[in-house]
């Protein structure tokens, strides 16, 4: 992804802009940086503005979970939990 665009998603994220956020991650090609910036910046409070990624976040799931760290891989599995209760 270019720096460009990982400073379009994060500025949604800090916004609130969820939709922007997912159209971002599902329009772009998600470099290890770019999943970081996401769910770093992404707002658990509010799961159900994700549903549209989860299937692309459960593909990177393996890829996330070996590069990132600890509080990342938390927040991750933490939405994909809490997206698939809701389903």
């Amino acid at each position: 992804m270019e720096w460009s665009t990982k400073v379009e998603l994060a500025k949604a994220l800090n916004n609130g802009e969820n939709e922007k956020a997912c159209d971002i991650v599902l329009n772009n090609e998600m470099d290890i940086q770019a999943w970081d910036m996401f769910l770093v910046g992404m707002d658990l409070s509010k799961t159900e503005d994700y549903r549209p990624l989860l299937n692309k976040i459960k593909e990177s799931k393996s890829e996330i979970s070996q590069h990132l760290k600890l509080r990342e891989v938390l927040r991750m599995n933490t939405l994909i939990d809490r997206l698939e209760q809701n389903n």
